[in-house]
């Protein structure tokens, strides 16, 4: 949970706590599938309290008036941040290229079977490209149990061809992705699809 919460600040600044438990309800359900996280949903706000506080004491991120912000690029705290978001960032990476190419493919839906072995297909040119020696990033598997989890959460639906479309809520979750990785690596992931 710290990764994630460190990785909110690859595009932002300074986020309010409200911001960052918003963020964190989203895309927990997803993190808590694939790495079997423990806490239940209740237990999120005061986790995510309790993560900022120690973060704040490790001079990872900085408490204002509104919020908490990032350190300055000079730092060392900045740094340290930003290793901690590595940590998620190739989850989140492979989450973004499973939306966009659910994005890409509405006016022709892919089934469920077809979209996993697309996005493995994408990520497996993805990392030999980039040289990213991680087969996590393409594994199979992982783009399933990511697209079950977003039917059991009504993000995405079947239609009547049993093809995935998006539910109104997929909209919300895919600008909080987005936001969580920095310009480059988006510009690199809707560049190579």
């Amino acid at each position: 949970m710290p990764a994630l919460i460190a990785c909110c600040f690859a595009s932002n600044r300074q986020m309010t706590v409200t911001g960052l438990t918003k963020i964190t309800r989203f895309l927990y359900p997803f993190l808590k599938s694939e790495l079997h996280l423990e806490w239940n949903d209740s237990e999120l706000k005061d986790l995510v309290t309790e993560i900022l506080a120690g973060m704040i004491d490790l001079n990872l991120l900085v408490r204002t008036k509104t919020g908490v912000k990032r350190p300055d690029r000079t730092d060392r705290g900045y740094l340290l941040l930003t290793c901690l978001a590595l940590i998620v960032q190739p989850i989140l990476e492979r989450y973004y290229l499973t939306f966009i190419v659910i994005r890409q493919s509405a006016e022709s839906p892919m089934t469920e079977t077809e979209l996993e072995q697309h996005c493995h297909l994408l990520a497996q040119k993805i990392s030999m490209v980039y040289g990213i020696n991680s087969p996590d990033f393409f594994d199979r598997q992982l783009f399933k149990h990511f697209i079950e989890t977003a039917l059991d959460l009504n993000y995405l639906e079947k239609n009547d061809s049993q093809a995935l479309v998006f539910a109104r809520s997929f909209e919300r979750l895919n600008l909080d992705i987005r936001n969580l990785l920095s310009v480059e690596v988006r510009s690199t992931l809707l560049a190579l699809i």
